[in-house]
């Protein structure tokens, strides 16, 4: 994994073993977030209601979806952009 930072925005790489419709359906589903991101993450109108298990919340909303490249997401008023690319090998290069 490696970590970029300006001013203004932070950008993280990281390989994952798995393929990229797998890691964004994790990143587009309620299931796959509740997985790894927050205790619970159900999305209503375009917008997902997270809910964590220190007990704080957060409502984002979902600016793009393209499935299997591209989430982005208005998350606790920043700009948080998923872009997924098949490493050719089976898995995902993974940039936030």
């Amino acid at each position: 994994m490696t970590l970029h930072s300006t001013k203004s925005k932070i950008v993280w790489r990281v390989h994952l073993r798995s393929a990229p419709q797998h890691v964004f359906d994790l990143l587009d589903t309620a299931e796959g977030r509740a997985r790894f991101w927050a205790e619970s993450a159900e999305e209503h109108h375009g917008r997902i209601e997270f809910r964590f298990i220190n007990g704080m919340s957060t409502s984002s909303r979902v600016l793009e979806r393209t499935s299997p490249s591209r989430f982005v997401i208005d998350y606790f008023s920043s700009r948080v952009e998923f872009a997924l690319a098949s490493d050719g090998r089976g898995g995902t290069d993974l940039t936030m």
